[in-house]
């Protein structure tokens, strides 16, 4: 909360329905990485879970993270909040790569 600049005061006033709303856009947002991470499986071909994760984790290399350094070089984030929030994507995308590299 402190790397955000949140407050205990500033969460408590979050209305609840608009938490509500956030959870659903980003699971909407985690189901289109999910797809998207699907057709770079089936490119590369990647049909156990270890493929699945090295997938993935190309991915998280090339896209995700260089883009959300952005936060510190534009935004003036911390670092250390970059490294939470990047090491979370690289997580998510792992678990999606495996998973679907299992199914294929």
């Amino acid at each position: 909360m402190k790397l955000s600049g949140f407050s205990k005061r500033n969460m408590e006033a979050m209305n609840k329905s608009a938490m509500a709303k956030m959870y659903g856009l980003n699971l909407i947002a985690a189901f289109v990485t999910a797809y998207v991470l699907a057709h770079f499986i089936g490119l590369f071909g990647s049909s156990t879970a270890a493929e699945g994760v090295e997938t993935a984790f190309w991915i998280w290399l090339g896209f995700i993270a260089p883009i959300m350094f952005g936060s510190v070089l534009w935004e003036q984030k911390p670092v250390k909040l970059y490294l939470i929030n990047v090491s979370y994507q690289l997580v998510m995308v792992g678990i999606m790569g495996m998973i679907l590299a299992s199914w294929v």
